[in-house]
Formats: C-alpha cells, structure tokens, sequence
C-alpha cells in the first residue's frame, strides 16, 4: 500500500472523513493554513484519532484554542508516531502540549524547536512529568526542543531518577483532567 500525505488542511480533512487508508501524513508547514483551517483538522482528528501518523506544523501561527485542540488530540491518538511544531508555539503552548504526553504512549519522535521560549526549565519541568506518568514510552524516541539535539533520553532519566508519581501527584492529575 502506498503511504500518502497531504499539505493542505481542507484536502487532509475530506480524505479522514473519507477513511482513505493510504494517508498517514500530513505536513502544513506553511502560514496558507489559517487558524482556523488548523482548528477544523484537529476536530477531525479527534472524531477519528487513529488515522495519520505522521503530523507536521512549521509556521503556522497557531492561537492557544488550537493548541488546546491539538493537545485534545495527541492524548486520544495511539498510532501518531511523529510530530513537529516549529515556529508555531510560545512558552504556555508546550506545557499544553507536555500534559497530553501524559496520556499519549505512541509518540516517538517530537520536534518542537525553534520556537519562542523564554523559560526552558518549565518546559523540562513539563515533559519529565510527563514521563513520570506515562512511563511507556519508546527508548529509541528522539525528542528535539531546543535544537535539532535529541533532549529525550535526558529528559527520561531525569523522569526515572524521580520515580514514579506519588499518589497526591496522581489525584491531582485525575482532578485536571
């Protein structure tokens, strides 16, 4: 079967809505999708979690509401492998992103850099929590936040020398969600 990808939200869309099996990637990586356009994918994507496996977003200016949106989706997804969201994010978007990494088992590869950030320790802060309570993640993941630079195997033994949630921790979680 050949794999398929589309650059297009609307056409993206149509072809989930349509269950084309041979789309398994989708790459915007261009200011031509407008918010909304994002916003209506990523309702899409929810209504049908487990079609694509492969999503790309690189200057596409997304408001919080469709990072939220996205964020609702990755936690739902089990067969999103890779995603990249460069030049499309600030500070408070990766801790939106970094708790649906709670829930999320199947993303290997993360590509987040070049983004506007001021604060990277909230952000590891974010992610080894997020490693905390979902410990099921790949050892071969390659995370690259900063730079192009793997942070993954850094940010897991940072998780691991932690240990797992306390259960205060985790009825907190349960209470956010």
């Amino acid at each position: 079967m050949l794999e398929e990808r589309e650059t297009r939200a609307a056409d993206a869309i149509e072809r989930i809505k349509y269950n084309d099996v041979t789309l398994t990637s989708v790459f915007l990586n261009s200011r031509r999708n407008t918010d909304a356009d994002l916003a209506a994918l990523f309702d899409c994507l929810i209504a049908h979690p487990n079609v694509i496996k492969h999503l790309a977003l690189c200057h596409t200016r997304m408001s919080d509401e469709t990072i939220s949106t996205l964020a609702r989706y990755l936690a739902i997804s089990t067969t999103i492998e890779w995603l990249t969201v460069s030049h499309a994010l600030v500070q408070k978007s990766f801790s939106v992103l970094a708790a649906a990494l709670r829930l999320n088992s199947s993303l290997r590869r993360l590509r987040m850099c070049c983004n506007s950030l001021t604060d990277t320790r909230s952000v590891d802060e974010a992610l080894v929590a997020a490693l905390r309570f979902n410990p099921a993640r790949p050892p071969h993941s390659k995370w690259a936040l900063y730079t192009k630079a793997n942070e993954f195997r850094r940010l897991k033994a940072a998780a691991d020398a932690l240990g797992p949630p306390s259960m205060l921790e985790q009825l907190r979680q349960s209470d956010r969600t």
